[in-house]
């Protein structure tokens, strides 16, 4: 009988259960790294996606920062209330009318500190009118209440526009 078939058979046998044994140990750490690699894959997923968040929450503050600003700029600093007061009367003097401030008071309304401020303006009809509507369209957060409008009898045909505004103040950062 002839062995060499036998031995050919039998090395064939052992190099097929030997590629077999080396692909299963490949196959084995290629499953291995793939898993890791997927891992790794999810977590630069989710990296990137806590990257953008933190890149529109900064946005967002910055976009906030910049509305604060705005919303500030309509609030008259508390320091600066006698120069607003002191504008107050500029502004219905270049209108031809005599601003004289009554009175200031200075409140907490709904937890925000507003000032309270008595006018008196007098002048004729439309100089009266135009200051009453330049304060109150003044890039200020102010509000007008108790107000009054009456021709001066003794006065000669002057006008007398009284009331109180209230103006929303901050404090200095």
């Amino acid at each position: 009988m002839n062995h060499k078939p036998f031995a050919r058979l039998l090395i064939l046998v052992l190099l097929i259960a030997v590629a077999g044994t080396a692909y299963g140990v490949f196959y084995g750490k290629v499953r291995e790294h793939s898993a890791h690699l997927a891992e790794l894959q999810d977590k630069a997923v989710t990296m990137s996606t806590d990257a953008t968040r933190i890149a529109a929450a900064k946005e967002a503050l910055t976009s906030l920062g910049k509305d604060e600003e705005t919303a500030a700029s309509y609030l008259v600093l508390a320091s600066d209330i006698v120069p607003f007061l002191e504008e107050l009367q500029k502004l219905g003097t270049e209108l031809g009318a005599k601003v004289e401030i009554v009175s200031v008071s200075k409140e907490k309304v709904d937890g925000r500190e507003r000032v309270f401020v008595s006018v008196k303006i007098t002048g004729s009809f439309s100089p009266v009118l135009r200051t009453l509507g330049a304060i109150e369209h003044a890039p200020y957060d102010i509000n007008t209440s108790q107000m009054s409008l009456a021709l001066s009898a003794d006065a000669g045909g002057l006008w007398t526009a009284s009331g109180v505004f209230t103006v929303g103040t901050r404090t200095a950062k």
